[in-house]
């Protein structure tokens, strides 16, 4: 591929501007904005990425003394609009022993069913070339809408984790039992730190197999169900463990846990399908829970588990609607690290704690993400904050679940002292961007969601709007604008100035006030504040709040918007007060808003 020289890096980021700027987008200044060309090769979906995954059968050997691992993944997908070349996303510290193509179409006893693919390396890019009679049966594929297969052979050292799971890649060094204790985890960094794949959030395989081999002392988890445990490998020192998930999956969820585990189970029986029976066998299936320790954790770990897990699948399914990876079940799988949201293998690493709120943070948090995240997917990494912002507010449901809305809004106050307006929710799109300053995706996203839902003023909407939403796209992928132009739509009312606001600005909206004395009386004068982020105007801006008055605890409220209107609050101040209207001071109501008062 031709390089790239600065005039095309300049339109490009000029295309990317008109484009964001058509979807009602105008992005304040990042962290990072200067971006290479192995940015775009990785986030934007060109014509070598013109075909559409459907399985991804992975078979591995991990050799942990040597800190590598060995094998193959064979990918098939449907070709969309391919034509003389294929990408594929590996990191450099890989080798790739051979691309093997398997001809599917062709009844010519001359064209041999299986070939040798040539392929090179670009950076993280492995360009794989399509001679002519592959393109030939491509074409025939295009046409009858058919699948096509390639098996890539590769070996190598993953990158070390180091700080898990914030800096991804291959967890070495733990150990457990005197064992060693081998995961991973790449949100971010990206699947192909450790495997050859299409690395791409947009596209997910249908259902992926994963083939482990490890040694024969240690026990293999990974994604979906165990379906079967190979004790007649070639390696006799090794054993191989087969799982395979039966829905879609984002490849950063796929993961192996290697360890000396344990294994107990539970089950969960949908507290729809009890009030609803439907008259079939499967009516009343519970959910798998499957749950896998370290040796020796199983007594603490059960009834925790249980304690935490069950509820959580209840309160989820009232809010957002049934557990989405039904076959493949629930898991939780114990890990050196924190946490993550691996689909339907859970990681799980907060050593039993519970939070002053009564849950354990990293099982509420890391299971909500298979509602959002992994069921509800964005289509760009710029737009993780559908993953991570409803996530974040699924904490609060949780918490009001159980103990009531005033609880909820407690919690939620815990967030606000973590958002941090260093850096925009709302990233730019197509260069797989990763490097935000801080989590305000996380806790900022969570409060705008809160403040909608006080905008709103009407929970039995506001709730119906949330599980409407999530039923609509689950398993599926969306964009942010789907996601206003539907609580648009559903709420009846114009929130996209707040969603704007929030999503692509640092600083929360300021609410300007003067008290002034006309004729006797006493007038609050207000207005939003103008936004001075240099790429933003937000001249729209409106969103209804509510305000108090010296601390008074009656609630006026107001409809803000970026003009000066005026109200008069002469029956609203004692009279004492009047003498000194310098001192009269306008706070907004902190457990319904994010947002600040800042007086003239």
């Amino acid at each position: 591929m031709k390089k790239i020289i600065y005039v095309l890096y300049l339109l490009f980021f000029a295309v990317l501007f008109v484009l964001q700027s058509k979807c009602s987008f105008v992005f304040a200044q990042h962290a990072k904005m200067t971006f290479s060309h192995q940015d775009s090769l990785r986030g934007a979906l060109r014509k070598e990425r013109a075909y559409d995954v459907k399985y991804y059968d992975l078979n591995v050997k991990v050799d942990i003394k040597n800190q590598s691992i060995s094998g193959f993944n064979k990918i098939t997908f449907q070709n969309l609009d391919l034509d003389s070349v294929l990408q594929l996303d590996l990191f450099e510290n890989f080798e790739i022993d051979s691309i093997v193509y398997y001809n599917q179409h062709t009844t010519q006893s001359f064209i041999n069913p299986t070939q040798t693919l040539r392929n090179k390396r670009e950076g993280k890019v492995i360009w794989v070339e399509l001679p002519t009679e592959i393109r030939n049966s491509l074409n025939t594929s295009k046409k009858n809408k058919t699948n096509e297969t390639i098996s890539v052979y590769y070996h190598g050292k993953p990158q070390n984790a180091v700080n898990p799971p914030w800096d991804g890649g291959f967890t070495w060094n733990k150990k457990a039992n005197e064992k060693p204790w081998v995961t991973v985890s790449c949100q971010g960094l990206g699947a192909s730190s450790w495997f050859p794949l299409k690395d791409h959030l947009s596209d997910e395989p249908d259902s992926v197999r994963i083939y482990t081999e490890v040694p024969n002392d240690l026990f293999c988890v990974s994604n979906g169900d165990l379906i079967s445990i190979n004790k007649e490998t070639t390696d006799k020192n090794y054993i191989g463990y087969e799982w395979k998930t039966s829905y879609p999956i984002a490849s950063y969820n796929m993961t192996l846990n290697i360890g000396d585990y344990v294994h107990f189970e539970d089950t969960y029986i949908s507290k729809t399908k009890l009030t609803n029976p439907i008259n079939n066998q499967d009516s009343l299936k519970p959910i798998q829970l499957d749950y896998y320790v370290i040796k020796g954790n199983e007594k603490k770990a059960k009834p925790y588990f249980e304690s935490q897990v069950k509820p959580m699948l209840e309160a989820f399914e009232y809010f957002f609607g049934e557990y989405p990876f039904e076959k493949d079940g629930y898991a939780l799988v114990e890990t050196p690290y924190w946490g993550m949201e691996h689909q339907s293998c859970v990681a799980y690493g907060n050593n039993y704690k519970l939070n002053p709120y009564g849950f354990d943070f990293i099982i509420i948090h890391e299971s909500g993400h298979e509602f959002f995240g992994n069921s509800v997917s964005a289509n760009d990494n710029a737009e993780l904050w559908i993953h991570e912002s409803f996530t974040t507010y699924s904490e609060a449901l949780f918490v009001e679940y159980f103990q009531g809305k005033e609880k909820a809004i407690d919690y939620l106050l815990t967030q606000k002292p973590k958002i941090l307006n260093q850096d925009v929710i709302l990233a730019p799109l197509d260069v797989n961007y990763n490097d935000w300053l801080g989590a305000d995706m996380y806790y900022k996203g969570s409060w705008m969601l809160h403040s909608l839902r006080s905008v709103i003023d009407n929970d039995g909407l506001w709730f119906a709007t949330v599980k409407e939403f999530y039923q609509t796209y689950k398993h599926s992928h969306i964009n942010t604008q789907q996601v206003i132009n539907f609580f648009n739509q559903k709420t009846g009312r114009n929130l996209t100035p707040i969603f704007n606001y929030y999503l692509t600005n640092k600083e929360i909206p300021v609410l300007e006030y003067e008290i002034l004395e006309e004729d006797d009386n006493i007038f609050l004068s207000y207005k939003w504040k103008g936004n001075q982020s240099e790429n933003t105007e937000n001249t729209d801006f409106n969103m209804p709040v509510e305000v108090f008055l010296n601390g008074e605890k009656e609630a006026i409220k107001l409809n803000a918007i970026t003009r000066i209107q005026k109200l008069d609050i002469s029956d609203k101040i004692n009279k004492k007060d009047r003498k000194k209207i310098e001192d009269i001071e306008m706070t907004i109501n902190v457990r319904k808003y994010l947002a600040s008062a800042i007086k003239k």
